[in-house]
């Protein structure tokens, strides 16, 4: 009887052993596929190995401005590649090189803020002037920031008001919020808080957060417009939800 006790304690254990294996075995397949899984994920997603992208880098190897320009856009974005600041630069820059407004625009972006490059306002301005010069609604804009702000070049609100309203035309819905806040504080144009409101309004629907959250104050306070809570909410919701984390504490004094 004890020998018998211990045959069937042995197998139980054995038993037990080879389950115990299986797990590991199992949990370790498990691993490798999501490792995998990574990799390839990387190379197609990190290094560009989507078939767009290598459509695109093919063509802007060859020279085409406009797919330089996309290309160094991706970069940027992180758009089909892991996003790299230096070679959107790079892309941008070539682009640039070869008269596309596109990329001026992009290059001016870039050393406004610094991405890419070394920050330098007054490089900035002089590729912005340049898309400018070839109707580059977004150049006109970017370019009117930068007097309004003063960087790169003097402050002048009235020629920021200009290159304001020379995007607003070209249906550019930044330059939309943009103008409505000149409106809105009569700078470098006469006030009108109504004409403000109705430029937020149109660039709020065109999905600009600032715009969003810019028509929630004005609802909020009566200004251009008969004082409305609810729209104020609304839009405040609106542009949180836009990635506008500042309207949060509005939301919530509103609910109060």
């Amino acid at each position: 009887m004890e020998n018998k006790t211990e045959e069937v304690n042995t197998s139980k254990e054995t038993a037990k052993k080879d389950l115990i294996k299986k797990i590991v075995i199992y949990c370790i397949c498990g691993i490798v596929v999501i490792a995998i899984g990574m990799i390839v994920a990387l190379n197609i997603f990190g290094n560009g190995g989507t078939p767009e992208f290598k459509k695109m880098l093919e063509l802007a190897e060859k020279g085409d401005s406009q797919a330089q320009f996309l290309l160094g856009k991706y970069y940027f974005d992180g758009k089909n590649v892991q996003k790299n600041d230096s070679e959107a630069a790079k892309w941008y820059e070539k682009s640039a090189a070869q008269g596309n407004a596109d990329g001026q625009n992009a290059l001016g972006v870039c050393y406004e803020k610094g991405r890419g490059v070394k920050q330098d306002f007054k490089e900035a301005v002089k590729l912005y002037e340049k898309a400018v010069e070839q109707g580059h609604a977004q150049a006109m804009c970017n370019l009117g920031s930068c007097y309004f702000r003063g960087n790169g070049v003097k402050q002048d609100f009235k020629e920021a008001v200009k290159l304001y309203e020379k995007a607003v035309a070209k249906g550019d819905h930044l330059a939309q919020c943009n103008l409505g806040i000149c409106y809105l504080e009569g700078t470098g144009i006469t006030k009108d808080e109504k004409k403000a409101v109705e430029l937020f309004i149109k660039s709020a629907e065109a999905g600009i957060p600032h715009a969003m959250y810019n028509a929630a104050r004005c609802y909020e306070r009566g200004r251009g417009v008969e004082k409305d809570l609810k729209k104020a909410e609304s839009y405040y919701k609106k542009a949180l939800d836009s990635g506008m984390k500042i309207a949060e504490k509005d939301l919530q004094r509103l609910k109060k």
